[in-house]
């Protein structure tokens, strides 16, 4: 294609969405396609959405400042059929996704881990790396405890995907590497490699959350879970695991000081009873108020949910392992039932 391509506006609209965006380029030499100003969102409101859709479902709005598609591969398009790019840049994206968890779950099949969700699309394609720079994803909840919307907002994220593809040999891998700002106050560091070649979909996990004020959380915890962090500080915390489509197992150094907590009514996050007195009372015997030791990590994934729900409460089970809500002893007597539920290797 030898034509230059300039501010061309599309807009599209389907049953579902409405798509738009402005000043289309496509620049031949370079064979690199830009789009500014993306503006996705669903055809009917949320509160339509769930008149239609009587069950859990993402809700999804985004928009983006900017896409680039760098080094489109023309000629293996024309004579193979094959889509080749070598990279992708997405800024200044910002997501917001919305889920009411007090509406029945859908019965549907499992959703597949990220390297069987490429390795199933038809059309043969690579590209080398998408890279997501300055952007924003709002994830609102409201809680099945509570009846509240609960806000859980990553900031900031810088994020590269590399060797997206359905045609691949095997040694190779998909890996995900950025970091991301929590609250817009603590950075979350990851990197993630998921085996092509694996039937079972094998992954290794890093992950490191910089010092963080457990107070903070409260702006998630109360409305989602009724609790009100009242105290704690946290030095760099360091998670690393692995896992495949059915579980996830390895240790986090949660290392933590002056812990305390207070567990909320959750029909009402301001009233006070003796029975919530007697109950903070209890819980405030058992938690660990300080850590300086790793502890174990394991969860049965849900294989409805997608990968993000994956690592969220893998992440959420070391925490509650550190805390001393979740006993090393149980928690490898589950790993060891969810083996043979598997039939999978059992651990050393």
């Amino acid at each position: 294609m030898k034509t230059t391509l300039n501010s061309a506006r599309i807009s599209y609209q389907s049953k579902s969405a409405i798509f738009a965006a402005n000043d289309l380029k496509w620049n031949p030499k370079s064979n690199s396609l830009s789009i500014t100003d993306i503006d996705y969102k669903p055809a009917f409101s949320l509160a339509e959405t769930k008149l239609k859709l009587p069950y859990q479902s993402d809700y999804i709005a985004g928009s983006a400042k900017a896409i680039t598609i760098n080094d489109i591969n023309l000629a293996k398009l024309r004579l193979e059929k094959a889509l080749k790019i070598k990279s992708m840049l997405i800024d200044s994206a910002r997501l917001n996704v919305y889920r009411d968890k007090r509406m029945p779950e859908r019965n549907i099949v499992e959703k597949l881990m990220p390297s069987k969700l490429l390795a199933g699309i038809k059309s043969e394609f690579s590209i080398d790396e998408i890279k997501l720079l300055n952007s924003d994803v709002y994830i609102h909840e409201t809680s099945l405890a509570t009846g509240l919307e609960g806000t859980i907002p990553l900031n900031s994220i810088n994020v590269g995907v590399y060797k997206l593809t359905n045609r691949f040999a095997n040694a190779d891998s998909l890996m995900v590497r950025g970091t991301a700002m929590l609250m817009n106050t603590n950075q979350v560091a990851l990197h993630y490699r998921e085996s092509y070649a694996d039937s079972l979909s094998g992954f290794k996990m890093n992950m490191q959350i910089r010092p963080i004020d457990l107070t903070q959380l409260s702006a998630i915890t109360r409305p989602l879970a009724a609790v009100q962090i009242k105290s704690g500080t946290t030095d760099t915390i360091t998670a690393n695991w692995i896992g495949n489509k059915y579980l996830a197992q390895g240790s986090m150094l949660l290392p933590y000081q002056q812990l305390k907590i207070s567990l909320l009514d959750k029909n009402n996050l301001e009233k006070r009873s003796f029975v919530l007195f007697f109950e903070n009372k209890l819980v405030n015997l058992i938690l660990h108020h300080q850590n300086s030791s790793p502890s174990m990590i394991f969860f049965e994934r849900n294989r409805n949910k997608f990968i993000f729900n994956y690592w969220i409460k893998t992440l959420l089970s070391g925490f509650a392992s550190a805390a001393g809500l979740k006993k090393e002893r149980k928690l490898k007597k589950l790993e060891h039932v969810t083996r043979l539920k598997y039939n999978l290797p059992l651990e050393n």
